[in-house]
């Protein structure tokens, strides 16, 4: 899912095993200079022991408008609306992708949306997107959704369908 608000570089830095360190801090403030950036560095799975992909969501308080006090609160909203649903995606576990992908960790895996069995609220997208503030330019005065919220909060249900497709959840 595209960040809408989200600015700055994302850069590469090719062939950084042969590389000084210095030369690479050196690249690294020509390119943040103008504006902030993004680094990220690949890893071989054979460097690590567990899962393959790791898919995490943390708000950036400021920029994204909530309270310093709401991180972790905010990355469970992000689960339960299915905005970044959690996935492992574990090779070890078999040759093919179904068995390999996991949605463990999501409420109602084989629902489209979650329900709050305390509040009988349906999460929904929209809901993600209501509890920050960068959104709030895509609704309008009586707090209803743009056309764009729509249609992004469709999109998520399709990325939720196609993941419990890969993980065997939904035929």
């Amino acid at each position: 899912m595209a960040d809408f608000f989200q600015n700055g570089v994302i850069t590469t830095l090719q062939d950084i095993t042969h590389r000084p360190v210095d030369e690479l801090e050196a690249d690294l403030k020509v390119y943040c200079e103008p504006q902030p950036l993004v680094l990220l560095l690949p890893a071989l799975y054979s460097e690590f022991e567990g899962p393959a992909i790791i898919n995490c969501y943390t708000t950036c308080q400021p920029e994204h408008g909530v309270g310093d006090n709401m991180a972790a609160d905010q990355a469970r909203l992000a689960v339960d609306t299915r905005a970044f649903p959690l996935l492992i995606y574990d090779p070890r576990k078999g040759d093919t992708i179904r068995s390999r992908l996991s949605l463990q960790g999501n409420p109602a895996m084989k629902e489209d949306w979650w329900t709050n069995p305390k509040t009988g609220e349906t999460l929904k997208f929209i809901d993600f997107c209501r509890s920050e503030g960068r959104f709030a330019k895509h609704f309008d005065k009586d707090g209803d959704p743009s056309e764009l919220l729509l249609w992004a909060e469709q999109e998520r249900l399709a990325n939720w369908h196609q993941l419990q497709e890969l993980a065997g959840i939904r035929s």
